[in-house]
């Protein structure tokens, strides 16, 4: 009654303090304050939260073709290839598997999709671009 019903009222809402709850162990660690709870309840809520609502990683997949039958051949799938592994961060990093000639695998794991796919899809269109060069 003091925490999630509370919450509800406050930020409004069917499922508001399910959001509620993800800003407590995230950005404002303030929210849990105003429901008048002891320390000790606060200590264990938190840690149930932060077991219960960490965001898990999301691996992104994407199967292509990479061939080039002009004169420069390997070199150029491998010149396309790296283009693709430049595309990687330190926090998202693109790895480029072989499956079977011409067949690779680009892979990421994100925590956030969106970026996920967005670097994929980066890593895609910079191998498409030197590919075709």
């Amino acid at each position: 009654h003091k925490t999630a019903w509370m919450m509800e009222k406050k930020f409004g809402g069917p499922a508001s303090s399910f959001d509620a709850f993800k800003l407590a162990i995230t950005d404002q660690t303030q929210i849990l304050d105003e429901c008048d709870l002891s320390d000790e309840v606060k200590k264990c809520l938190r840690a149930n939260i932060a077991k219960r609502l960490t965001p898990q990683p999301v691996k992104v997949r994407a199967d292509i073709e990479v061939a080039c039958y002009a004169y420069e051949g390997i070199d150029a799938v491998k010149a396309a290839l790296r283009a693709g592994l430049a595309v990687s961060t330190e926090d998202l990093p693109v790895k480029i598997n072989l499956i079977a000639p011409p067949l690779y695998v680009v892979t990421t794991t994100s925590l956030d999709k969106e970026k996920g796919i967005a670097l994929v899809q980066d890593a895609l269109d910079a191998i498409e671009t030197v590919i075709k060069e």
